[in-house]
């Protein structure tokens, strides 16, 4: 405290130096001088930050397919290895370029596909071929494929991909046509050396994925595997799906080789019934040595297909194992198997869950 130059300080302003010289004080002033600061900035409110409740409008819903694929997003399309991902993925973007109804008869808007074939693309170019000679598909150049996998983990590589979307867009515009979905299948092949359980590392790809969503106004559909564990879903880090728009899944055939789609997860709108089903091989050509080169289509099955598949769904994983384990001490004379009367008792791999089933193990008392 400065010493006053006549040497003595007055009493009221020794005491009112001493009080504005306490830390509680300055706290004290310093809160006032923001809440002064906060009611003179009231009359200054950011319209384009904060909305009126009284004037709320609903917002325009813009869609691919209705109901479904919004026009600006992401989705999920997963399932096991050889469920027939990438079948169902080129039934539904062929459909949409053709402005045909899709997964269940959900009305599409007719719009440009740019597919990306990241991994098997020889593959996607033989089921292409397979769908245009089957269904006769005209896609007025709508469609386009790629068989360059993109690295969604690298800045300098996902800004490469943006510039050539940003090229397809102007070229199918040149033409009145709207990109309107980028497929990317397999997304794990598009994020080399990533560790698809990290949050770190997810957290940059799906930032860049909702980057080019929004930058090019389209809907970015993801083919993506599932865990070791499939009744988990999707592999991976949790926020990945906890961030899409929809996730739709793919489940491997029954003995009759039905496969059912599912709308696991989608914001604001009604999943629908399940889908059933197959694949039909068709025949493309025959190679060098005179043997038929095959592809498949997807052949959706009726209603009642998917139903019987869903009465008959095996197990949970957790309740097969346990269901393997009794089944082990009733055969080690560990536990008896008692049946209610008029139920049906199945042994291991052949039962299903079934109403009727009422098979209890009773533990004997000695183990």
């Amino acid at each position: 405290m400065a010493v006053p130059p006549n040497g003595s300080w007055p009493v009221n302003s020794l005491a009112e130096a001493t009080v504005r010289a306490d830390p509680s004080y300055q706290a004290q002033a310093s809160v006032a001088g923001r809440q002064t600061s906060a009611s003179t900035a009231t009359s200054k409110v950011n319209a384009a930050f904060w909305e009126n409740c009284d004037d709320l409008k609903i917002p325009k819903e813009e869609w691919v397919i209705k109901g479904l694929l919004p026009r600006e997003g992401l989705a999920i399309l997963a399932g096991p290895s050889t469920a027939g991902k990438s079948f169902v993925a080129l039934d539904l973007v062929d459909k949409v370029a053709r402005g045909e109804p899709a997964l269940g008869g959900r009305r599409s808007y007719q719009c440009g596909i740019a597919y990306i074939a990241a991994e098997g693309a020889n593959g996607v170019r033989k089921r292409l071929i397979g769908l245009k000679k089957d269904r006769g598909a005209d896609w007025s150049k709508h469609m386009a494929l790629s068989g360059m996998a993109p690295n969604l983990a690298d800045e300098s590589k996902y800004n490469e991909l943006e510039k050539e979307v940003g090229r397809l867009r102007a070229k199918l515009e040149s033409h009145d046509v709207r990109l309107g979905i980028v497929v990317i299948d397999t997304l794990s092949a598009a994020i080399p050396g990533v560790d698809e359980n990290s949050s770190k590392d997810m957290s940059s790809v799906l930032m860049r994925l909702q980057q080019l969503a929004i930058r090019f106004k389209i809907c970015v559909l993801l083919v993506a595997h599932v865990g070791k564990d499939t009744d988990r879903g999707v592999r991976g880090w949790s926020g990945l799906v906890a961030n899409v728009d929809v996730v739709i899944g793919i489940q491997m055939p029954d003995e009759n080789g039905v496969r059912i789609v599912k709308i696991v997860k989608i914001k604001d709108g009604d999943a629908g019934p399940e889908l059933a089903f197959s694949l039909r091989q068709i025949p493309l050509a025959e190679d060098t040595d005179g043997d038929p080169v095959t592809t498949c289509v997807v052949l959706w099955r009726s209603p009642s297909d998917a139903a019987r598949r869903k009465l008959r769904r095996p197990l949970p994983r957790v309740a097969r194992a346990a269901l393997t384990q009794l089944k082990r001490m009733v055969d080690d004379g560990a536990a008896e198997l008692i049946t209610a009367p008029g139920a049906v008792a199945l042994q291991g791999s052949e039962y299903e869950e079934r109403p009727e089933f009422r098979g209890t193990f009773h533990r004997h008392s000695e183990c």
